[in-house]
């Protein structure tokens, strides 16, 4: 077992755990209750999320990712009820909450026209 993932076994049931700036590159957090954790500037790239709990919903299944210019990562995921969400830092929104919080927050920037791209390819990527 790796130091990833005996950390990882030690909380990944600690309800509010710590995991800000973890590298949970490839951990697999299957079924790990996450709902407090605060998973801001967390590496889960290639990380196994299937049956998570992460804030009120269950995460079934990782669509997507994307990184932006500025290195802050996007990871969309289909729940179990069919609906999407994005994870990115500490945010937890459906595809619509993000583009009102990038346009209450920084409107009309490169990093909102980037934001928003992504955005865009996540929303192709749900339909498909």
């Amino acid at each position: 077992m790796n130091k990833h993932m005996a950390y990882l076994a030690v909380v990944a049931w600690a309800n509010g755990a710590n995991l800000s700036g973890a590298d949970l590159s490839g951990a697999n957090l299957y079924g790990a209750d996450l709902r407090c954790a605060n998973l801001s500037g967390a590496n889960l790239r290639c990380a196994n999320l299937y049956g998570a709990k992460y804030q009120d919903d269950t995460l079934f299944a990782r669509t997507a990712a994307a990184e932006r210019t500025d290195g802050y990562i996007f990871h969309l995921f289909r729940l179990e009820d069919g609906t999407h969400k994005v994870m990115a830092g500490c945010r937890w929104f459906t595809v619509n909450e993000y583009r009102a919080h990038v346009a209450i927050l920084y409107p009309n920037t490169d990093k909102a026209r980037e934001t928003l791209d992504i955005l865009d390819f996540f929303e192709r990527r749900a339909g498909a």
